[in-house]
């Protein structure tokens, strides 16, 4: 995370196996090795909320690789496995469309972005030498708070301020376990932004760009790729 948004609201996001990994291709810069996808991550729509930064990875003390954007994103990929995602809840991502005197997390940001990442995970989860059973999705929120004004999440629509709900705490932390045999995108994707949401005290059937197969509740790709 840049030194910047220490001084920010922020959503971390992070993804790493229960036991200590080992990817494959993370310092190598050889076409369609994890570095390079780094790079490139794979988007829903082109200028929607995701992983890209336009940027060259760095190795950062022999432990990761990073890419960064200004002071909206940084993502970090260490050796081991472990992704992640620091992105800026204020205005000029996460937060787009707030104000300093009304700061909320702007809600097809939050999916979009959610969506993004597990599917990055993905592309990872096959790099590994070994691939883990069990990996466990953090989300951290940190100055939800700040400056005194509570940053606050619509249910819906982002632009819909009727059913709004306020961050209880300045942090707070959420993570979930998830087996990898059954790693589906959509359906991690909405597990994660459902534990969101009843942070932010919403109930699921609040989550928009959804949809359900038999008895799965997954985010659905197309429904926020189609929007213009």
């Amino acid at each position: 995370m840049s030194k910047g948004m220490k001084n920010q609201r922020v959503i971390v996001f992070a993804a790493y196996p229960r036991w200590t990994g080992q990817l494959r291709t993370i310092f190598s810069t050889a076409e369609g090795s994890i570095w390079r996808k780094l790079e490139n991550p794979p988007v829903l729509r082109q200028g929607g909320w995701a992983l890209q930064t336009f940027g060259h990875a760095r190795i950062i003390r022999g432990e990761m690789i990073r890419v960064e954007f200004g002071e909206e994103k940084t993502i970090d990929l260490y050796r081991d496995g472990a992704l992640i995602f620091a992105a800026s809840a204020d205005r000029d991502f996460l937060g787009w469309n707030g104000t300093p005197k009304s700061p909320k997390i702007h809600t097809l940001a939050l999916i979009e972005a959610t969506y993004n990442f597990i599917n990055f995970y993905k592309l990872v989860l096959e790099d590994f030498v070994e691939k883990p059973e069990v990996i466990t999705i953090r989300v951290d929120f940190r100055n939800m708070h700040l400056h005194g004004i509570k940053t606050h999440l619509n249910p819906f629509n982002w632009a819909d301020e009727s059913g709004r709900r306020y961050a209880p705490d300045n942090n707070g932390t959420i993570t979930k376990d998830f087996r990898v045999e059954d790693f589906h995108v959509g359906v991690i994707a909405f597990e994660v932004l459902k534990e969101i949401y009843l942070w932010f005290g919403l109930e699921e059937d609040k989550i928009p760009y959804t949809k359900t197969e038999g008895e799965l509740k997954m985010v659905d790709p197309e429904a926020i790729a189609n929007i213009k």
